[in-house]
């Protein structure tokens, strides 16, 4: 009888033991196999983070390591703010999409007694959280793993469950050849310091700003768990004989939505009663001019970047006791070219264009946004955005503009649309695909709530020699696994 139940419990042990076996091989078989192909993202805006770590773990001597996201890599000249402040700058902001948490974790490693720091993410609700995104973290370590040595604990298991969309995209890339990422939003993009350095001459917004992350400065953008950790941080860096200061980054004044001396007041009070670190800024200081920004509300061009460079040196001088003077030069602000449409070429495409009186359109400055559908286009199971309505060029897409559009599946986007506003398809249950026929993905403005109010959100078709730009871009790379190509070579 106990032979019998000995036998018995063998059996089931042994059974368990192969239904393991049986479940975790083809688990790891799949692992290895992520792991031996070649690094498919090491050319992306993420491919720089290991650049980014490198420096800061290879410069000698006191150094100073500014943290934050991407209004650090557009807005910082690290060689002139060394040469006045007089030690290293090390710039350690790269992506919002990573979180401002990421890098803070990841410069632990690389801090040293007598080190300052500043962390200055942008004032958004993301940044001012714990987000975590890791898949776009697995994509930033695709050529450097040892970066994963150094992520918090607390994150190991968010990197687990996104392996998994960070595999099946590197296979998807590999098996076609591999991303061709060109433009701004490329590890190229970047010098030695970790500074942007791609031309960007002037303000290529169509408004100006972008009217999809209206900047508010409010103790409620701050997330409670956030301060927490930022105070804990602060804590460690002290108990190494690091300093940590907090900043601010620059703000599109078009995009401020706290113009209030009492309420700019109360965000002061607020910073200075929750964060065990030293405020070194006034935060107007940082509200720049329109036209010293470039492609977001917190990215400078060409001309912005010496203010807020030397801005943020004066002020990290007075921290750190010095007293020398810092020349804040504001350059004159560039002016937008005029584009000649007459000579853009006209793309071509099966698709004819869909009837004015299908929409509904208000002003938008030299030409029109679609804000609505109307009674003729309701029934449309296809709707082709046509160039021009009324003499005007149609330059935006509202938000919800496409909620009454019950029957389309369709819709087909061209170059002359600049600005999509987020949840534009809101309500638009039957869309399953949205071309875009725009070869310069930077042309079309748009947020991280675009495809917000759909259950099931639709395929975006992008013309096959973008596709790279676009999967690796800072705004349209978060729908990356949403995008596929319009009629890829046989």
């Amino acid at each position: 009888m106990e032979n019998g139940k000995n036998e018995s419990v063998k059996k089931y042990t042994m059974s368990f033991i192969a239904l393991a076996l049986a479940m975790v091989i083809p688990v790891l078989a799949f692992v290895t196999v992520t792991m031996m192909i070649k690094p498919q993202f090491s050319e992306t805006f993420l491919g720089e983070l290991s650049a980014k770590y490198d420096r800061l773990r290879s410069v000698d001597g006191e150094k100073v390591v500014l943290i934050g996201g991407s209004s650090l890599a557009f807005g910082i000249d690290s060689d002139a703010m060394e040469a006045v402040i007089g030690r290293p700058v090390v710039n350690f902001g790269l992506y919002a999409t990573l979180g401002t948490k990421v890098m803070m974790d990841l410069s632990k490693s690389g801090l040293s007694r007598g080190d300052v720091v500043v962390i200055c993410p942008e004032m958004d609700t993301q940044t001012l959280s714990l987000y975590y995104n890791s898949e776009a973290m697995w994509q930033a370590c695709d050529s450097d793993m040892s970066l994963l040595l150094h992520i918090g604990k607390d994150n190991i298991g968010d990197m687990a469950g996104g392996f998994w969309g960070y595999a099946a995209s590197k296979i998807r890339y590999a098996n076609s050849g591999g991303l061709d990422v060109t433009g701004v939003y490329a590890k190229s993009s970047f010098d030695e310091y970790g500074d942007i350095v791609y031309e960007r001459p002037y303000n290529q917004m169509t408004l100006g700003f972008d009217p999809n992350k209206y900047i508010t400065l409010s103790g409620e953008i701050f997330d409670g768990d956030f301060i927490d950790y930022v105070n804990d941080y602060v804590a460690w860096a002290h108990r190494h004989g690091v300093d940590v200061y907090f900043s601010f980054p620059p703000m599109n004044e078009d995009a401020v939505l706290t113009t209030d001396e009492e309420e700019i007041h109360a965000f002061y009070h607020f910073l200075h009663d929750n964060l065990d670190c030293e405020v070194i800024s006034e935060v107007g200081d940082y509200i720049l001019d329109a036209g010293y920004f470039y492609d977001s509300n917190f990215h400078l061009n060409d001309a912005g970047v010496p203010i807020r460079s030397m801005q943020l040196c004066e002020d990290i001088m007075r921290a750190i006791g010095k007293t020398d003077a810092v020349e804040i030069v504001y350059p004159d602000i560039p002016e937008v070219p005029v584009v000649d449409d007459e000579q853009k070429p006209v793309t071509e495409t099966d698709f004819t264009e869909t009837a004015a009186d299908a929409f509904i359109v208000e002003d938008f400055g030299e030409g029109v946004v679609i804000s609505g559908i109307a009674d003729a286009g309701k029934s449309l199971d296809t709707i082709v955005i046509p160039r021009e309505i009324g003499g005007k060029r149609v330059l935006a897409l509202g938000a919800s503009a496409f909620a009454d559009a019950d029957a389309m599946k369709t819709l087909v986007i061209f170059d002359n649309v600049v600005q999509i506003y987020d949840g534009f398809l809101s309500g638009a249950a039957a869309i399953e695909n949205v071309y875009i026929y725009n070869t310069d993905c930077n042309s079309v403005a748009i947020g991280a709530e675009l495809l917000s109010g759909l259950g099931t959100p639709p395929t975006i078709l992008v013309p096959y020699e973008s596709y790279g730009s676009y999967v690796s871009d800072y705004f349209w790379g978060i729908y990356a696994g949403r995008l596929s190509v319009i009629d890829p070579p046989q």
